[in-house]
């Protein structure tokens, strides 16, 4: 072995790798070129691969680059790079490890060279973030926990409050915000992408000592980024960016392998031994509160939304008989538009126009009764908005429309799409509840 590493002595190795999880993709290049033993400066001799494994995880939790190692232990080639960043990156069940640093780098390069009894190591990592941002993700993790007063809740309590945190406090990120959008400190900064809203998660799951994973894989066919969380014996899926952009939150809450639609995990996450160590349940959790998200019996309707493809009308009805007659006259079912609770002191109020052939919906009397006195047909009370105040249904208008120019919306991003298409923002037209 000494012979060996004595012919490589002069042989220098770059190795660079891009860490672009919101894209799924990374880039290796190998290149050669000599350089000399003295020009570096020793950070860490280190004697076994276990120390370092744990030199490089704590350098990373630091944000430290770059970082220089020793070592006798290693083998002479590129591969050993490449088991030091994945054992660096292991879940550990550390807040600040595993999931949280392997999410959370741009890229990285590494220059290796054998000594005269083992090998040298220079790792220089891109972090999203830096030392100084990981300290305010630290207070501020600390303190919304204190804020939710959940450190004594069940597990359950702590997971429901964590997800609706987020989901009502973290808007998804554009294209030109900064890489920050991947992180957890920039979710906690308002803004953030699948990837950040995972990680912010994760963070805060182990925080309050539940175990939890990053899954990355495929959202209907784009690249995507939830969780799993531990409850009682078994693994849920939780999607917070979706109950975030779309305003459902309970679509998207403890979900079982059976009940996930539209989401694909990578490979690496369907192996035996994967799912051996995090086994899935197949049902949606239940929980023994009757108001709660997955019971059977709810003090909430649940609104569908239908869509009319040759009026262009979208149509809302907390009436599944209603919703499942429309679909076999060939309108399209688009899933739950929200949660709207079964009574309160304000009504949304719904009108038919016959010959428009459209619906409008408001909780405005003075707007019902001037509709009424230009022709609309009043069809009662149609649900309730909520009194709390929890999820706002925002209002558009479309000005180059005859008919049908009106839509509602629990989702930001399609509020957004739309008004940049021409549409006008009218403002919230009532709430949802969570």
């Amino acid at each position: 072995m000494k012979k060996y590493l004595a012919a490589l002595a002069a042989a220098f190795m770059l190795l660079s790798g891009i860490d672009t999880v919101h894209a799924e993709d990374q880039k290796i290049n190998t290149t050669q070129k000599e350089m000399s033993v003295n020009s570096f400066l020793f950070k860490a001799e280190l004697a076994s691969e276990t120390e370092v494994y744990e030199f490089t995880r704590n350098a990373m939790v630091q944000r430290t680059t770059p970082i220089e190692i020793r070592t006798i232990c290693a083998k002479a080639d590129k591969d050993f790079i490449y088991t030091i960043l994945d054992q660096a990156m292991a879940h550990t069940g550390n807040p600040k490890e595993g999931d949280y640093l392997r999410y959370q780098w741009e890229s990285w390069d590494c220059n290796y060279y054998p000594i005269d009894y083992g090998m040298y190591y220079k790792l220089a990592m891109k972090y999203y973030t830096n030392a100084s941002q990981e300290a305010v993700v630290d207070q501020r993790v600390r303190q919304i926990i204190s804020e939710l007063q959940i450190s004594t809740k069940s597990d359950y309590e702590k997971i429901r409050e964590v997800y609706l945190w987020i989901a009502r406090n973290v808007k998804y990120a554009s294209a030109s915000d900064t890489n920050l959008k991947y992180t957890a400190y920039g979710a906690l900064n308002g803004r953030a992408l699948c990837q950040g809203y995972a990680v912010l998660f994760y963070r805060m799951m182990l925080e309050l000592g539940i175990d939890c994973r990053v899954i990355t894989g495929k959202g209907k066919e784009t690249s995507h980024a939830w969780n799993i969380v531990k409850l009682g014996s078994y693994y849920y899926n939780i999607d917070v960016t979706w109950a975030a952009t779309s305003g459902n939150r309970k679509s998207y809450f403890l979900k079982g392998s059976s009940d996930f639609p539209e989401h694909q995990a990578a490979p690496e996450f369907q192996k035996a031994d994967f799912r051996n160590k995090y086994p899935m349940a197949s049902a949606d959790y239940v929980h023994k509160d009757s108001d709660d998200y997955s019971s059977g019996t709810s003090s909430y309707n649940t609104m569908y939304r239908l869509y009319n493809k040759n009026s262009g009308e979208h149509f809302f009805t907390a009436n599944a008989g209603e919703r499942d007659a429309l679909v076999k006259y060939g309108w399209q079912y688009e899933g739950i538009g929200w949660y709207a609770p079964k009574t309160s002191v304000i009504p949304v109020f719904r009108l038919y126009n016959k010959n428009g052939g459209e619906h409008h919906y408001t909780t405005k009397i003075k707007e019902k009764e001037a509709l009424i006195k230009n022709g609309w047909t009043d069809e009662g009370i149609g649900w309730f908005s909520d009194s709390r105040q929890q999820i706002p249904l925002f209002r558009v208008y479309n000005p180059n429309s005859f008919a049908n120019n009106h839509h509602y919306t629990a989702s930001e991003a399609e509020r957004d799409a739309l008004v940049e298409s021409g549409w006008k923002d009218e403002g919230i037209g009532w709430y949802g509840a969570e």
